[in-house]
């Protein structure tokens, strides 16, 4: 998902412009959609957003000295989300079918990167690991319909087992989403992927995260992100 060891070297590094102090902004529930921002370093701030939430890692000694330190979400904040981060910048496709197979690989890697989140007997409520759509995803053959929906099945999955486990935290961060549709604007295949889109991310993946930020470098549809 994201190579935290490089992105805490850049953190601790001189050259490091400080923008943490705008952490503060996207939690307790806020879901955001952000255009235009290439000027901010999108991908950084994203990764290094993660980097702050995820509770999989131990970065509070990193953030101590960042301007997010300072605020009073800190402490309540730090390492305290699972965080699903999803990066499409380098999306390339020359029609449709090929945009389905690069977006079932990512899938893929991120239900691979989740596989043994849902710890426990098999018969767990939450385990979902023998589902048969969850395997067609990690291998990369899911239907078409399974893929469209395999982020929100996923962010369901979590928010059952945070609830289970009193742990109501639950992080998506997409860096440049956007592209997608402007690729196939480009290619000729504008309308497959907006309708898939729709189903994929917009009508209602937002409402079962704490954190929902979407962040791109080229000027998203308004229609697209309406909510």
């Amino acid at each position: 998902m994201i190579n935290y060891t490089a992105v805490i070297d850049i953190l601790n590094s001189e050259h490091y412009a400080d923008k943490t102090g705008f952490f503060e902004r996207f939690t307790d529930f806020h879901h955001e959609t952000l255009t235009n921002c290439s000027g901010i370093g999108t991908s950084l701030f994203l990764k290094t957003l993660a980097c702050f939430l995820d509770k999989s890692i131990d970065t509070r000694e990193v953030f101590l000295s960042k301007e997010i330190s300072q605020s009073t979400v800190f402490d309540r904040e730090i390492n305290s989300h699972t965080v699903i981060y999803l990066d499409f910048s380098d999306f390339n496709a020359d029609c449709y079918e090929e945009a389905k197979e690069y977006i079932r690989r990512k899938m893929s890697d991120v239900y691979k990167h989740f596989y043994n989140y849902f710890e426990g007997d098999s018969s767990h409520r939450y385990d979902y690991r023998r589902r048969e759509e969850v395997l067609d995803i990690i291998e990369q053959h899911s239907s078409d319909t399974v893929l469209a929906c395999s982020l929100r099945d996923l962010m369901l999955q979590f928010r059952g087992y945070e609830t289970f486990n009193k742990e109501r935290k639950l992080a998506l961060l997409i860096d440049n989403l956007v592209l997608l549709e402007t690729v196939a604007e480009a290619k000729g295949f504008s309308k497959e992927m907006k309708a898939f889109l729709k189903a994929y991310i917009v009508n209602d993946v937002y409402k079962y995260c704490d954190v929902f930020l979407q962040i791109g470098d080229v000027r998203e549809s308004r229609e697209m992100f309406s909510y």
